[in-house]
């Protein structure tokens, strides 16, 4: 029993494997791919119609129709890849002149080949003039950009004096979308005068960058700085000290 078992394992794996090497004779294979491509074709899928030409070639079959180069070229073109399309569409030209049976169709997909190429090269230089033009107004935008620095002192806060108060008072000198990359820190000291011995002053102090083409009304000096009762400097040039 053992040995028949054995007999019949063996017989199924050599009817598998004889089943598994048979194949499609490149004329028959090449004649269903053929169908296949003419089918993607029909239904407008030029990549799937590109796959099955390039599955017909690999079979190595000889010869091919004369409608295979015409309508390879003619996939590759529809497909968008315009270099193969007009290697194929000139092979097929070449090859079978003005008897071909598809000379003037070929001819005018060459012509719509070449006109996409065109079209596709034009694009890219739009593109990439676009690009400059946006490369260099963002260029001439970045330069507005100026470095000011403040100062900030607040009397008696005992070490409360913050960076989101001298926020809210560098509002007051502009509107908080013409400036960016706002730097602060802050120190408490005592006051270093006679008249105010025994107290201390909070010092915020820092740096941002401003676009005065954002904000012209906004009030910030040219060298000297800008200082109010409250306590609150701003400049351009260097950076102040505690």
């Amino acid at each position: 029993m053992r040995r028949f078992f054995a007999l019949w394992v063996a017989c199924m794996c050599l009817l598998q494997g004889a089943h598994a090497q048979i194949q499609l004779s490149p004329k028959v294979e090449a004649d269903r791919q053929m169908m296949a491509a003419s089918q993607a074709m029909r239904d407008g899928d030029w990549k799937e119609a590109v796959r099955a030409f390039e599955a017909v070639e690999a079979t190595g079959f000889s010869p091919l129709p004369e409608v295979f180069g015409y309508s390879y070229g003619n996939a590759l073109g529809e497909a968008g890849e315009h270099e193969r399309a007009k290697e194929r569409l000139l092979n097929y030209l070449n090859t079978y002149g003005e008897k071909g049976k598809y000379y003037v169709q070929a001819m005018e997909q060459l012509n719509a080949v070449e006109k996409r190429q065109r079209g596709a090269a034009q694009e890219i230089q739009r593109q990439a003039a676009a690009q400059e033009l946006l490369r260099q107004e963002k260029e001439v935008a970045e330069r507005q950009w100026t470095k000011v620095y403040f100062r900030h002192w607040i009397l008696d806060v005992a070490g409360r004096g913050s960076c989101q108060k001298t926020q809210r008072k560098l509002d007051e000198y502009m509107q908080r979308s013409t400036y960016r990359n706002f730097s602060c820190n802050c120190n408490t000291a005592p006051v270093n005068h006679p008249a105010w011995r025994g107290h201390s002053e909070d010092i915020c102090r820092g740096e941002l960058e401003f676009n005065a083409q954002l904000d012209a009304n906004a009030r910030v000096s040219g060298k000297e700085g800008e200082t109010n009762r409250w306590g609150f400097e701003i400049k351009k040039g260097s950076a102040f000290s505690y």
